[in-house]
C-alpha cells in the first residue's frame, strides 16, 4: 500500500471514531422541563419536539433548566427546547440576552457571553 493510501485510512478511521465516540451523552431529563436538542461535535439545531417551545440557540452553555448542553459545537448550534405547558409568557417578548439577570429569570449563560435571561416567570417548574 502507498503512504497516500494508508494516510486516507487513518484519517477516514480517525473522523469515524470521532463521530461514533465524541457525541454527547445523555442527560437526565427527568428533573428537567428542558432539553438541549443537537449533538457535539457537529451540532445541527434539531427542531423542538410539538409539545415543547423554541427558548434560543448556544453552542456550549448550562442551564438550570437543562443542565449542562455538553460537548462544545465544533459547527453550528444547539437549541434549548423547554415543555410547552412550563413556558407561561412569549418568549420573544420576555426574553433576551442581558448585562446581568438581576430582577429576571436566569436561563442560560454560554461560555464566554452575557446571561440570556427571560421575565420572571416565564418558565415555571
Amino acid at each position: 500500500l502507498s503512504m497516500a493510501t494508508m494516510l486516507r485510512g487513518l484519517i477516514a478511521a480517525s473522523i469515524i471514531f470521532l463521530l461514533s465516540e465524541c457525541k454527547d451523552s445523555e442527560q437526565p431529563k427527568k428533573d428537567f422541563i428542558c432539553s438541549w436538542q443537537g449533538s457535539a461535535p457537529f451540532c445541527v439545531r434539531d427542531p423542538c419536539a410539538k409539545d415543547h417551545t423554541f427558548i434560543a440557540d448556544s453552542d456550549d452553555a448550562s442551564s438550570p433548566f437543562a443542565g449542562s448542553s455538553g460537548s462544545h459545537c465544533v459547527t453550528g448550534l444547539k437549541r434549548l427546547c423547554c415543555k410547552t405547558a412550563h413556558v407561561k409568557k412569549d418568549i420573544k417578548e420576555n426574553c433576551r440576552y442581558r448585562d446581568s439577570c438581576e430582577g429576571y429569570q436566569y436561563v442560560f449563560k454560554a461560555g464566554g457571553s452575557v446571561p440570556f435571561c427571560c421575565t420572571s416567570g416565564t418558565l415555571v417548574w
